[in-house]
C-alpha cells in the first residue's frame, strides 16, 4: 500500500511529462525514419543535429520520468525496510538495498544544503545523490560489510540505487551533450 501510494503521488507530480510522452514518441519514431531513409528528408539540419538533437531528448526524457519515481520512492522503501518486523539495526546496517535507500536520503538533504550556500553555481542533484550512492555502496564493500538479503524489500532498495546510478550517469551524458 505505502509503494502504491508513492507511486501515484509520483504520477501526479510528473503528469506534465506524461502528458507530453505521445508527442515524444511520434518525435522518436519521426526521427528514426529519417535518419533510416524510410521517410523523405523534410528537415532543414543535418543528419549529425538530428541525431544530437534525438539522443538529447531521449536522454533527458527517460532521466526525469526515472528521477521522478525515484525521487518518491527512496523514502518509501527506506520506511517499508525500517518497520516492525525486520531485523535488528545492526543487520540492517550490512543490507545494500537498506544503505542505497539512507545514502540517497542524505545525498538529496547534501544537495537542498549545498543549494543553499551555492545558489549561483549550477549543482546537479542527479549527480549528488548517485556519488552518495557509489560512496556508499564502495565503502560497505570495501569493509566486507556487504551482505544481501534475499527479500523483495533489500532487491528493491538496490534497484532503487541502480537506478540512482543510471540517472546520474544520465546527468552527466546530459552535460557531454
Amino acid at each position: 500500500m505505502i509503494l502504491l501510494a508513492a507511486m501515484a503521488i509520483s504520477l501526479v507530480n510528473e503528469r506534465y511529462l506524461y502528458l507530453g510522452l505521445p508527442i515524444r514518441i511520434r518525435y522518436t519514431i519521426d526521427c528514426v525514419y529519417r535518419l533510416a531513409g524510410w521517410s523523405p528528408w523534410q528537415t532543414p539540419i543535418t543528419r549529425s543535429e538530428l541525431v544530437h538533437d534525438l539522443l538529447n531528448t531521449l536522454l533527458f526524457d527517460s532521466t526525469q520520468l526515472l528521477f521522478s519515481s525515484l525521487l518518491i520512492a527512496t523514502p518509501a522503501v527506506l520506511w517499508l525496510r525500517l518497520r516492525q518486523p525486520r531485523p535488528s539495526l545492526r543487520d540492517l546496517t550490512r543490507q545494500p538495498g537498506l544503505v542505497a535507500c539512507g545514502a540517497a536520503l542524505l545525498g538529496y538533504l547534501l544537495y537542498v544544503d549545498l543549494y543553499h550556500y551555492f545558489s549561483t553555481r549550477r549543482l546537479y542533484l542527479r549527480c549528488t545523490v548517485g556519488s552518495a550512492v557509489v560512496v556508499a555502496w564502495l565503502i560497505q564493500a570495501l569493509s566486507c560489510r556487504w551482505q544481501a538479503e534475499a527479500c523483495w524489500v533489500d532487491r528493491l532498495g538496490r534497484l532503487i540505487g541502480l537506478g540512482w546510478l543510471v540517472t546520474m550517469l544520465g546527468e552527466l551524458g546530459l552535460a557531454v551533450f
